[in-house]
C-alpha cells in the first residue's frame, strides 16, 4: 500500500504546475500588460509592511539614488523600471475614460512604527533592483509618508488601511500587488513572482477584503489615516 501511495503521489506531483512564475524586474510591465487585457479589472491592492520606495515620487527617487552614490547609467535603468512599475501599480495612471476602481494600500501598523524608530532604514525594493544596499534617511521616509497623505485626500478611489497584529487578520511578511480578476505579484529578497491563476488571485483578493472589514474604522477612515501618517512623518523629522 505504501508503494502504491508513493506512486500516486509521484503521478500527481509530476502533473502539477507552479502557481507562480519568476521574472526579472525589468520584465514586470511587459508581463503584466500581456495578461488577459480583455478581462474586467477589479480592485487593486498593495500589501506592504511599509511604503515601498520603488514607487515613491520621481523627485524623491532621484534624490535617494544620488545620496547612495548610484552612477548615472544605473540611475537611468532605475528610472526606466520605476516608470514601468508606476504605470501598472499606481492610481495616478487610470485612464480618464475608464471607471476608477478602488486602489487600496494595506500597511502593517507595527512595521510602520518599527521602521520609524530604526536608526538606519534600508529600502528592500531598491536594494533588490540595484543588488547593493540602498539606504533611506528619516527625512526621505517622512517625505514619502507625507506624499501618501496628500495623495490619499486627492484621489477619491485611493484608500490606505493600517492593519494591526491585534486585528486577528495577519498579513504575510511580503510585499504583494494584486489586481483583482487578473494577476498577483509577490516580491521578497529573492525577486519577483507573478501568478495569473484566477482562482488564486481572487482568493487572495477575497482574503484581503475580509482583512479590511476586520480593521477598525479609525485605521481606514481617510481623515484618521491621514492624521496617523502625518504624525509618523513628524516623529521621523523630529528624530532626524
Amino acid at each position: 500500500m505504501v508503494i502504491r501511495h508513493e506512486a500516486i503521489a509521484d503521478y500527481v506531483i509530476a502533473r502539477c504546475r507552479c502557481l507562480f512564475d519568476d521574472f526579472n524586474p525589468s520584465e514586470f510591465e511587459t508581463v503584466v500588460n500581456d495578461i488577459y487585457p480583455f478581462k474586467r479589472k477589479g480592485s487593486f491592492y498593495c500589501i506592504l509592511p511599509a511604503p515601498a520606495f520603488m514607487s515613491v515620487k520621481e523627485y524623491l527617487l532621484k534624490e535617494i539614488l544620488a545620496d547612495n552614490g548610484i552612477n548615472e547609467e544605473d540611475s537611468r535603468i532605475y528610472l526606466e523600471l520605476y516608470n514601468r512599475f508606476r504605470k501598472v501599480t499606481s492610481c495616478h495612471y487610470f485612464k480618464k475614460d475608464m471607471p476608477e476602481e478602488p486602489f487600496i494600500y494595506i500597511f502593517q501598523l507595527e512595521e510602520m512604527i518599527k521602521r520609524v524608530r530604526e536608526k538606519t532604514f534600508i529600502s528592500g525594493s531598491l536594494t533588490l533592483l540595484n543588488g547593493k544596499t540602498v539606504k533611506v534617511t528619516k527625512r526621505q521616509y517622512a517625505q514619502e509618508i507625507r506624499d501618501l497623505a496628500k495623495d490619499l485626500m486627492k484621489y477619491e478611489n485611493m484608500q490606505i488601511v493600517f492593519v494591526s497584529e491585534k486585528d486577528l487578520a495577519p498579513l504575510p511578511y511580503i510585499s504583494c500587488w494584486c489586481q483583482q480578476n487578473l494577476w498577483m505579484v509577490q516580491m521578497d529578497k529573492e525577486g519577483f513572482r507573478l501568478s495569473d491563476e484566477i482562482s488564486v488571485v481572487n482568493a487572495a483578493a477575497s482574503a484581503l477584503e475580509q482583512c479590511i472589514r476586520r480593521t477598525p474604522p479609525e485605521r481606514k477612515n481617510k481623515e484618521n489615516v491621514q492624521k496617523l501618517l502625518l504624525d509618523l512623518a513628524e516623529e521621523l523629522e523630529t528624530e532626524e
